[in-house]
């Protein structure tokens, strides 16, 4: 069989209203030296079905059915099979914008080897139909610093993966993080400046974003605020290893304090946090840096942790949180019993 220039990767699950728009928003592209992998995630609806349909009308298109295991389970599967010499992925709720979207794209990696990573523009589309584009003008970015910084705080780059295409070579060593309910593309941000030397942004093209009420997003879980902090942990840890940071690092820190705090008290004792409890110890943003932050309140948390420690001021914290909880339930109790 030819190989394609490029892989398509859609995760399936529990999308049927929505799944047909994506596969035909792919498969009317200009753009035709493609293979498309969906990975039906052991759908309870008729997802997998319309997968198998389509499949039987297009021999690019390659369906699996796999036991469900998430979205970096079934992304994961589909780059163990995926033969196309650049890789891109599309959510199964959303469409790529425009029919010239690859064939634009592609062109200019045909043209410029040198790009690991292109990124093309996002409209995203809310319930309402209300609508809003995110769209950089075009530019090379190949300086890690540069890279990691406009990565994760998502000025010029974007943390999601599904509007981006990559040199399948990039996923030689990297995978998405199985079990995450939550950030698993912010996640490889780090591994991704790791290995990319050209990352390109594109002013051509359109991929459709639609929010939807129940998406991950939008319901937050205890696990999904585990995952979240785990996920800034490790860029953070990542942010320290580069040259002149401070001011970047120190409002980056207190983010990262905050959503610490919240995911203790949302698992309480379920999750060993200590080892990000001792870098965040260990790694306190110099008085410089805190005396430009703009926020207050962040000035005061970082005056309590130069006079009582970082460790006794998130205890206390946490164990008044966790109190006044509890109160609020047992009076809640009360009332609901002299109804």
């Amino acid at each position: 069989m030819k190989i394609p220039f490029l892989s398509i990767i859609v995760p399936v699950y529990n999308v049927e209203p929505y799944l047909a728009r994506c596969i035909e928003s792919i498969l009317t592209q200009t753009f035709t030296d493609f293979e498309l992998i969906l990975i039906d995630d052991e759908s309870p609806d008729n997802s997998g079905k319309i997968c198998d349909e389509y499949a039987q009308k297009d021999h690019r298109i390659i369906v699996i059915h796999k036991r469900n295991g998430g979205v970096s389970s079934a992304r994961n599967q589909g780059l163990d099979i995926a033969r196309g010499e650049y890789i891109t992925f599309v959510d199964s709720d959303d469409q790529i914008g425009t029919t010239t979207t690859y064939e634009e794209n592609m062109a200019i990696l045909k043209k410029e080897p040198q790009i690991d990573v292109l990124q093309y523009p996002i409209l995203t589309i809310s319930e309402k139909n209300e609508r809003s584009e995110f769209k950089v003008p075009s530019q090379y970015i190949c300086e890690k610093r540069a890279l990691f910084l406009n990565w994760y705080t998502g000025k010029l780059i974007r943390e999601c993966v599904w509007n981006k295409i990559f040199k399948r070579i990039i996923f030689e060593k990297i995978r998405f993080p199985e079990g995450m309910q939550l950030a698993e593309d912010a996640f490889c941000i780090v591994d991704f400046v790791k290995i990319v030397d050209c990352f390109y942004i594109s002013e051509h093209g359109c991929y459709c974003y639609f929010e939807r009420g129940d998406s991950a997003m939008k319901t937050f879980t205890p696990k999904k605020w585990l995952d979240l902090f785990m996920c800034e942990f490790r860029q953070s840890q990542f942010l320290c290893t580069l040259p002149d940071v401070q001011t970047e690092y120190c409002s980056y820190f207190f983010l990262l304090y905050r959503n610490y705090l919240t995911a203790r008290i949302t698992n309480q004792k379920k999750v060993d946090l200590s080892k990000p409890l001792i870098f965040m110890e260990s790694h306190l943003p110099n008085k410089k840096a805190v005396q430009l932050e703009p926020d207050v309140k962040n000035k005061i948390w970082f005056v309590l942790f130069l006079v009582f420690g970082i460790r006794f001021t998130s205890a206390s914290y946490v164990n008044c949180v966790l109190m006044r909880l509890r109160i609020k339930d047992v009076l809640s109790q009360l009332v609901r019993a002299f109804k």
